[in-house]
């Protein structure tokens, strides 16, 4: 019978607001780099195109990751 495992503590997700930037929450979970994050934003201006979707055109991240983040900016449970 395998060993019942000990929980010393349960850690709670941060909260984010509608406010954080994907980018920023990007960034805080070792995802991308300040200087993708600068990339994005200047193809953005070019482009018009939302940051989310530059993130995985440009090979950042995975859209799984992107909607991670998503959920985590607005507090939504995202689902497969």
């Amino acid at each position: 019978m395998a060993p019942a495992l000990a929980i010393d503590r349960i850690v709670e997700p941060k909260q984010y607001n509608d406010r954080v930037g994907i980018g920023s929450i990007l960034i805080e979970r070792g995802l991308i780099t300040d200087d993708q994050l600068e990339q994005a934003i200047a193809e953005q201006q070019r482009s018009g195109e939302r940051l989310d979707q530059l993130f995985v055109r440009l090979g950042f991240v995975n859209g799984s990751q992107v909607l991670e983040a998503i959920g985590l900016q607005f507090a939504m449970p995202i689902l497969d």
